[in-house]
């Protein structure tokens, strides 16, 4: 090996750090093998010429075609070289790289089932469950569970307690804070860790504490493996993450690679969004990607208000069936009130057309500062619709009446006729004209 660290290395590091700690870390690995592989130091690489140095990049991108490499591979370590250049002042030539934006594996892998994720979640060990957890349930990058010097700690989830020897959560889910300096983008994000996630966390952590290790605040989610090379590590590295996930993966009879575990989330929230239970702008910020929300929270200097966090919350367990690989009961029936809700606000609003019943959900919200849940919607949907009807139409030809009383009004009144149910509890009757 040719390539060792300088002051100019390490300088060059650590300024792309400022950016991103996982670009700086990407970088440095391609700019290492590509000096150790054409057996010249980057001192060395930036003495050559202007031709010299076009050359040299131009028959490592005929080399790396030849052996079958994606464009996208060959540009990440010419992007890596280029920046090694730029910053020592030297003006980088520019050089053609075949489908350079290409991400075929991508495209061709598909996106993991339910079932598929339940078997590589089966095979993988305590530690993997939680990283694959984290990367397809909460959307995390590798590098943000631990780049070696630093990662997520057990105080990025404010939701977890330890006593007594015992681990468990205050609430699920379980919001995560990702830090800006392990973010990819340098900006602290949220997101959350779905009750299912949660179980496979508890289960490393309390096998961590029977171990005999002391969890602080300050301790890693993801134990290092002390039995291996990397025992002097604060955190695990992304190259064991990865290498575990892979394992897993591989285990399950798969060969997709582990990144497909974010476009799981990316897919089950695209679908959670499309059912109405998720804000397009909510998901790109649980993914940690710049968009409206990411603008709005890094204005607010990474504050968000607590009833937007818990709007953020609903919204997340309304979506964890779409995440998790086995259906939670309570969310099933939630869905199922919220079909009914629906429905109701459907025939409503065909009944009385110039009441909006969105605005009265909303404005109740705002009066309670949190999210109503299915039924304090619905009921305040039937109310407001009575209130309506007697203030402004006495000869109304609808009326919402509780089907235990259906019967007994219909025989009293035989000019009504029952229409269509609105919930389990609640029915149309239209009036006979």
């Amino acid at each position: 090996m040719v390539f060792k660290d300088t002051n100019d290395i390490v300088r060059w590091k650590d300024d792309l750090a400022r950016g991103s700690r996982a670009t700086s870390d990407v970088y440095y690995r391609r700019l290492r093998g590509f000096c150790n592989q054409n057996n010249i130091t980057p001192s060395n690489l930036i003495k050559m010429d202007a031709k010299e140095i076009k050359n040299l990049l131009l028959d490592n991108v005929s080399r790396l075609e030849k052996e079958g490499k994606q464009g996208s591979y060959t540009k990440g370590i010419i992007k890596s070289v280029k920046s090694w250049l730029s910053f020592n002042d030297i003006q980088t030539p520019r050089v053609r790289i075949a489908k350079a934006n290409a991400r075929l594996s991508v495209e061709d892998e598909g996106i993991p089932t339910h079932d598929d994720l339940k078997k590589i979640l089966n095979v993988a060990r305590t530690r993997g469950r939680v990283s694959i957890a984290l990367m397809s349930q909460s959307g995390l990058r590798p590098q943000v569970l631990g780049n070696g010097t630093s990662g997520l700690t057990i105080k990025d989830l404010p939701d977890i307690e330890i006593m007594k020897g015992k681990v468990s959560f205050k609430q699920t889910p379980a919001l995560i804070i990702v830090r800006a300096d392990i973010s990819k983008i340098g900006h602290q994000y949220l997101t959350f860790l779905s009750s299912e996630g949660c179980e496979y966390l508890i289960a490393h952590l309390q096998e961590r504490l029977e171990k005999g290790e002391e969890l602080t605040s300050q301790s890693p989610i993801l134990g290092v493996d002390h039995s291996s090379k990397f025992q002097n590590y604060r955190f695990p590295t992304t190259k064991t993450t990865m290498s575990e996930v892979r394992q897993a993966i591989r285990g399950a009879g798969f060969s997709w690679r582990p990144y497909v575990l974010r476009h799981y989330f990316a897919t089950m929230l695209d679908q959670a969004e499309a059912q109405g239970k998720m804000k397009h702008t909510w998901s790109q910020f649980f993914m940690g990607q710049t968009g409206d929300m990411m603008a709005r929270y890094t204005t607010n200097k990474g504050r968000l208000p607590p009833e937007t966090i818990e709007s953020m919350r609903s919204a997340y367990r309304e979506s964890e069936n779409n995440l998790m690989t086995s259906p939670k009961v309570e969310t099933i029936l939630e869905e199922s009130k919220h079909a009914q809700l629906d429905m109701a606000k459907r025939l409503l609003s065909t009944i009385y057309p110039d009441l909006n019943l969105d605005i009265k959900i909303k404005d109740r919200e705002i009066e309670v500062k949190r999210t109503l849940t299915s039924d304090e919607s619905l009921d305040l949907v039937l109310e407001s619709a009575g209130n309506h009807r007697k203030n402004n139409d006495q000869n109304e030809n609808f009326r919402v009446i509780k089907v235990g009383e259906l019967e007994d009004f219909l025989n009293k009144n035989p000019d009504w006729k029952p229409k269509q149910a609105v919930n389990s509890d609640k029915f149309l009757i239209e009036r006979i004209h």
